[in-house]
């Protein structure tokens, strides 16, 4: 059942990186975007994983953004982390795209996905 599993070498990687991320997002109080380098993260799985994974793992970081905003601001807006928020969220569409029709881009795709 696992035997797909075998040839994931980013992976573990690119989930350490999300929690990282995901850490530093809601525990800081840092002005930028810092959930825009999820996008990093979708990138690593993207090598390993084909096309239901890479999006996936963007869903999975879409979800990590709202649940630090929420976590961090609640339901109120304020200033300008919605803003913030939306355009990490916005930078995972050409993301989880790229991946997933390479063959648009010029890449050739890999068999199997």
């Amino acid at each position: 059942m696992l035997c797909y599993l075998t040839g994931l070498r980013f992976l573990p990687v690119a989930a350490a990186l999300a929690g990282g991320i995901f850490l530093i997002d809601t525990l800081t109080s840092l002005q930028f975007a810092v959930a825009s380098l999820y996008v990093i993260v979708v990138l690593i799985a993207a090598h390993d994983l084909h096309r239901r994974g890479v999006v996936i793992t963007g869903v999975t970081c879409a979800f990590l953004t709202v649940f630090s905003y929420v976590l961090v601001h609640g339901f109120v807006v304020d200033g300008t982390a919605p803003l913030r928020s939306a355009m990490s969220l916005a930078s995972f569409d050409p993301d989880c795209h790229y991946p997933c029709a390479p063959e648009r881009f010029g890449k050739p795709t890999r068999q199997g996905s």
